[in-house]
């Protein structure tokens, strides 16, 4: 959800704002899961409630994937049933490829480490459904 400079402020801040050997967990999404969850064919719903709006209306939903930046972008209209005033909803996420997202994490001053832990939930046992995270430990330097 945020872009590189973005990123990099952020980064900065927890970084001083960290003692040497700190810890700063990142759960970046596993690459695809972004273009899976945003991509989609524009949907309408009529709704008497929702997170939207606590009156009835219409939710007119449409999703894209753009390769060329690797960004995805949803949007909302929601059309208020009795007032047909529409109000408008966007969300865009930017997938970073991992090795790139570990170069800027390290560029800010942390080493990076990926976790193993047998514990962390990942979606890989039983019947559990894929993992849509690959959690980072980044150690402060």
């Amino acid at each position: 959800m945020f872009s590189v400079d973005d990123l990099r402020l952020i980064l900065r801040k927890a970084r001083q704002v960290l003692t040497p050997h700190g810890v700063l967990l990142l759960e970046p999404h596993v690459p695809g899961v972004i273009r899976a969850n945003f991509e989609s064919e524009p949907t309408w719903t009529a709704r008497q409630s929702g997170l939207f709006s606590d009156r009835p209306h219409i939710l007119l939903e449409e999703g894209f994937w753009h390769d060329d930046v690797q960004m995805a972008a949803k949007r909302w209209y929601v059309v208020d049933s009795e007032s047909g005033n529409v109000t408008t909803y966007a969300q865009t996420v930017v997938e970073y490829a991992p090795a790139k997202l570990v170069n800027l994490i390290e560029s800010e001053g942390f080493a990076v480490r990926d976790v193993a832990h047998e514990d962390w939930p990942t979606g890989t046992k039983n019947n559990d459904p894929p993992a849509e995270f690959c959690p980072l430990v980044a150690v402060a330097q």
